[in-house]
This record gives C-alpha cells, sequence and structure tokens, in this order.
C-alpha cells in the first residue's frame, strides 16, 4: 500500500483569525517541524475536513502535535475515515455515583451498562454478527432502524464488542478520531455511524467513500443508527447500488412486557445495590408496561426503574414523557448546588449544559463567548467561569460535554433552558412524522448565534 507518514505540528487557530473563503469555509494550515506551511491542503466546511486525500469527518478545529499522521493516496482506495479508529470505550458504573449523588445522565448512558443483559434484542445481535462475519471482503452497509430509546446505540456497540474480542477493529465512527493503520484491522473493520440524519454531510462523505471501495483487503462494514425508516434512506443509499441491503437488518421493537419486566428488576437492583438504596416493590410494574409501548422500550423501563428506587412512593405512577422531565429536574437540582459551590450562579452552570445539548458540546471559546453574552449572569467572569467549570464532571479534555442520552437531555434542557429564557426566538421546521420528525432551531442570544438540528 503506498502510503507515507509524516510528523507535524498544528497551530491553533482560533476562528477569528481563520481565512473565510466567500462559500463559508474556513481554512487551516499544517505547520511541519521545519516551518514548512500548506495553507491550502486543509479546509473546513460544515463540519468536514477536507484533504488533499481525502476528507477527515471532524470538528472545527485541527490539533496535531508530534505525531504519525498516515497519508492515503487517492489510489489506495482507503479513504482517511474508513482508516480512522474506531471508538468503543465502557465506563465502569461506580464512576456515575457521583460525591452528591447519582448522575442520572450516566447512568441511562448505554456506555455505564446499569443493565448488562441485553434483553430482547438477541436476534438482532445475532443478524448483525452473521452479517458483518459473512466471509466476503466486499464493502457493505446496513440500517438499523427504531425511535429514540429503543436501544440501537447499545445494540450496535455490544455487537462491535464481540467483534473486537475476535481482533476486528470495530466501534464507532468518531468525528474527532485518529487516523490509524488499516493493516492492524487483518480480522475486519466494523464501523457504527449514530444518528447519520443528524449529520447529513458527514454521512454523504461516508456514503460516497463507501462506494468507491468495492473489496478490501479484510471485510469493511458499516452500520447507520437511524431513527428514519430504510424506505427514507434509499435515495441516499442509491450511490451504494445495493450495498445497504433492501431493509433494515434489525427495525427495534418495544420489547414485550416479559422483557421489560425483567429489564425493570435487573436495573432497580443494581442502582440500588450502588446507591445503598432499599430495593423498590415491583408488583405495578407489570400494569405500566402493559399502558403504552414507550415504555416497553429499553430507555423508559429503566428510567422507571431509577425513579422506582429513588421515589419508591411514586413508583409507576408517572408516564414516559413525565417519567423523563421528573429525573430532568432531579438532575437540575444537582446541577444547580454545584454551580453555586462553583460562584457560578444559580442557573449558570445549567444554562451552559443545555446550549451544550444544542451546539454538540461547547469547546472553551463558545464558553468565552456565552460568558461575554452574559449566559452566566453579569457577576462572574470569563477566566472565574473557565477556572470553575474545569473542575466538573461535564468538562472532558477542554469540551463542555453533551448531555446524553438524547431524550433526558432534551427534558433538561426543556425546563432549565426554555423555560427560564422567555426571549429566546425559536423557528420551528417540522417533519412528517413523530418518529422521524426533525425540528430545526436558530437560538440567539446576544451576539452569539446557534444552528442545530434536534430529534425531539
Amino acid at each position: 500500500m503506498n502510503r507515507h507518514s509524516r510528523h507535524a505540528k498544528t497551530r491553533r487557530t482560533r476562528n477569528k483569525n481563520r481565512a473565510r473563503r466567500p462559500d463559508g469555509a474556513r481554512s487551516a494550515h499544517i505547520v511541519a517541524p521545519g516551518g514548512e506551511e500548506n495553507r491550502s491542503s486543509v479546509n473546513i466546511s460544515g463540519g468536514i475536513i477536507t484533504t488533499g486525500g481525502g476528507n477527515i469527518v471532524g470538528g472545527d478545529e485541527i490539533h496535531i502535535d508530534q505525531i504519525d499522521i498516515t497519508i492515503q493516496t487517492p489510489s489506495d482506495g482507503m479513504r482517511s475515515w474508513l482508516v480512522s479508529e474506531p471508538r468503543l470505550t465502557w465506563f465502569p458504573l461506580s464512576d456515575a455515583f457521583e460525591e452528591n449523588g447519582p448522575n442520572l445522565f450516566l447512568l441511562l448512558r448505554w456506555d455505564f451498562r446499569l443493565v448488562d443483559t441485553l434483553y430482547g434484542r438477541e436476534d438482532d445481535l445475532q443478524a448483525i454478527l452473521n452479517w458483518a462475519q459473512g466471509g466476503s471482503t466486499t464493502a457493505t452497509a446496513r440500517l438499523i432502524s427504531g425511535p429514540g430509546g429503543a436501544g440501537k446505540t447499545r445494540l450496535a456497540a455490544s455487537a462491535a464488542g464481540i467483534l473486537q474480542s475476535k481482533g476486528w477493529s470495530a466501534g464507532f465512527l468518531d468525528k474527532r478520531s485518529d487516523v490509524g493503520d488499516p493493516e492492524s484491522a487483518a480480522k475486519g473493520r466494523f464501523l457504527i455511524v449514530d444518528y447519520p440524519e443528524e449529520q447529513p454531510q458527514r454521512t454523504a462523505a461516508v456514503l460516497e467513500e463507501l462506494a468507491e471501495i468495492k473489496t478490501a483487503p479484510y471485510p469493511v462494514r458499516v452500520i447507520f443508527l437511524s431513527r428514519r425508516p430504510f424506505e427514507t434512506w434509499e435515495r441516499e443509499a442509491s450511490i451504494l447500488k445495493g450495498r445497504l441491503g433492501r431493509q433494515e437488518l434489525a427495525a427495534l421493537a418495544p420489547l414485550t412486557i416479559e422483557q421489560g419486566l425483567l429489564l425493570i428488576a435487573e436495573a432497580a437492583r443494581t442502582f440500588a445495590d450502588h446507591a445503598r438504596r432499599p430495593a423498590p416493590d415491583l408488583g405495578a410494574a407489570v400494569e405500566w408496561l402493559g399502558m403504552s409501548e414507550i415504555h416497553r422500550m429499553p430507555l423508559y423501563a429503566t428510567a422507571a426503574a431509577i425513579h422506582a428506587v429513588l421515589s419508591p412512593q411514586e413508583a409507576f405512577g408517572l408516564g414516559g414523557p413525565e417519567l423523563l422531565r421528573q429525573l430532568a429536574l432531579r438532575e437540575l437540582g444537582r446541577v444547580r448546588n454545584t454551580s453555586r459551590a462553583l460562584g457560578l450562579g444559580e442557573e449558570g452552570l445549567e444554562r451552559l449544559l443545555s446550549l451544550g445539548v444544542l451546539a454538540n458540546g461547547l469547546n472553551e471559546e463558545a464558553v468565552r463567548n456565552l460568558v461575554g453574552s452574559r449566559i452566566c449572569g453579569t457577576e462572574v467572569t470569563t477566566d472565574d467561569v473557565l477556572s470553575a467549570i474545569a473542575k466538573v464532571p461535564w468538562w472532558n479534555r477542554g469540551r463542555l460535554m453533551r448531555l446524553e442520552p438524547d431524550l433526558l437531555a432534551a427534558a433538561f434542557l426543556d425546563r432549565a433552558l426554555f423555560s427560564s429564557f422567555p426571549q429566546v426566538e425559536l423557528n420551528f421546521q417540522t417533519g412528517s412524522s413523530w418518529r422521524s420528525s426533525e425540528i430545526r432551531r436558530h437560538l440567539s442570544i446576544g451576539s452569539v448565534e446557534f444552528c442545530m438540528t434536534s430529534i425531539w
């Protein structure tokens, strides 16, 4: 394979220092140790970093410091996104139990595995593994569809974990992945693209590049996780000429009542043990599960188990949406206590976290701009805020992380931001289905503007 490596550094460039092209794209430049610059080889537009050798799917900054960069030539047929090392990280459940109480966002995330068993998805998991290990080295893709909270991400991650244990390079295709060596994936590559409808430019780039790769030295499998059904992807995926299959590999439905009850029992038992609380009475769980299909989605069933431990007198007495609102309120109380303790006022931290939901997290520069717009009030300075948020569990690698899972984050956002900012003007553009409707919001606060797509 024809490739070469370079040691490189980049200058960290702020938005205000970047050259702005007429089409709205930004440019960046890589500086080699000897000082040689290439100002035209890297362009940034819409979350896609375009280079001479293909697209690196990522954010709008490049930070390279004395590391090896593998550069693929077009003749290799292996584009940069394909050789990006996928991400698959599982966290210890104990990390979700912090000094000031359990972190409900972490407990409901797939990668903390409050519920270790994959209830009701055994056949779907086997279908994914059979496809991935089908023997052909033809690069193919498949779709897993289902509403929010159905367990798409956990299912795909479980498959990736099994393949990883068999020597595959498997996990999520991350915007900020490092470039890896394709020869390290002798058994195969299994790449997960989560919610491709929320990143249309990136998804188009992945489909385009996958279409160019007919065969590879090993099986290449890309799986898309979407709230949209298969037929809505047929036009975009036509470039693959049938390599997306003829239907979803898995269309996730609600669990049965029996499966939901097993999930609730395991979640309640595990959470109660870690939180050192009594196990709740599950007598009303069967009736609650039968009230709505939403209640039998894994996320809602897990939330009901947590709520039953925290509020045993109200166990299984709330509908799905109200249940998430109550958990969001509990988490809001924790955030406000932390905010006051750090000198950010009662609402400073919650506003930053809420805006991070809309903007896919906030980097240091975004925090500076927001503080300058007095989002945290008039009595705190930028330096005060940056010093304070560096101490919170939501700050990681110079970035305020986006709250997850999405449904709980939406409930938090509704209570923390939209209820406390009556002056915010929102424009909605809704789709035709409540399951797949995309709501595009334009939020202006002072001089700071955000454009984002959120799924409700």
